[in-house]
């Protein structure tokens, strides 16, 4: 299966695949070959931050993973892509960060994460927000710095 990047998340995804036993093959965008085809593959990851083009055409039925995702919610070329062949699983970048979010939170806290009182996609889009950031932490916590 092709691995679009070479980065930290690529290497790991990469090891987890070959832990699962299918061929991998790992390409970046400075490799020769670049594009690599996916054929004969039945799964595509992009560990790439490319969202706005399509860099390698997914086929129907395939199980596709996009890492990279747009803070507002829209799909990237490649999941566009891949949803309208029906491929299935289709996963995308929101996807991939609120599983992580939710397993820090489970983590951190030893309770569930409180998703079900809110969509997944209104929850990572809220983690990308701007918030107003405090000049100090005097100005966040009150009584801490403060003489």
């Amino acid at each position: 299966m092709p691995v679009l990047g070479t980065g930290v998340a690529a290497k790991a995804v990469a090891a987890a695949l070959d832990d699962a036993g299918p061929e991998v093959v790992v390409r970046g965008r400075r490799d020769p070959g670049w594009p690599p085809s996916a054929e004969g593959f039945d799964v595509l990851v992009n560990e790439t931050p490319v969202k706005g083009q399509l860099v390698v055409d997914p086929r129907a039925g395939m199980q596709v993973g996009d890492l990279a995702y747009r803070p507002d919610g829209r799909p990237t070329a490649l999941f566009a892509a891949a949803r309208i062949l029906d491929c299935h699983p289709c996963v995308d970048g929101l996807d991939v960060l609120l599983a992580q979010g939710e397993a820090s939170f489970e983590c951190w806290t030893g309770e569930a994460a409180p998703l079900a009182r809110c969509g997944p996609r209104s929850v990572a889009r809220r983690a990308h927000q701007r918030v107003r950031r405090p000049a100090s932490i005097s100005d966040h916590r009150p009584g801490i710095l403060r003489r």
